[in-house]
């Protein structure tokens, strides 16, 4: 970091390219946003998966930016996906309490 600040190397938006890839790993890993459980074997598999789309889609010369819509996309479908499952939960839990 020293380096960085004595060299002026430093740039404002470095590390822009992982933010999106830093949200979206844990998040298809199955991490709930609202807290609660987190597995680490989710947190990795998520991870293999966006290594995975994000290497194919600069194979075949895609334009950074559709990656990036691409990965949003996938978030938006996990959270969806996380969504139902408490939804899902939540009925089934006030069915049980009836009985």
């Amino acid at each position: 970091m020293m380096l960085v600040a004595r060299l002026q190397l430093g740039h404002p938006t470095i590390g822009d390219d992982w933010l999106i890839s830093s949200f979206a790993a844990p998040v298809i890993g199955g991490a709930i946003l609202a807290g609660g459980h987190v597995s680490v074997a989710g947190a990795f598999f998520g991870v293999v998966i966006i290594a995975i789309i994000t290497q194919a889609l600069v194979l075949f010369a895609i334009d950074p930016f559709v990656v990036q819509i691409v990965l949003g996309g996938l978030i938006l479908w996990a959270v969806g996906i996380n969504r139902l499952r408490e939804v899902r939960v939540a009925k089934l839990l006030g069915q049980a309490g009836r009985a």
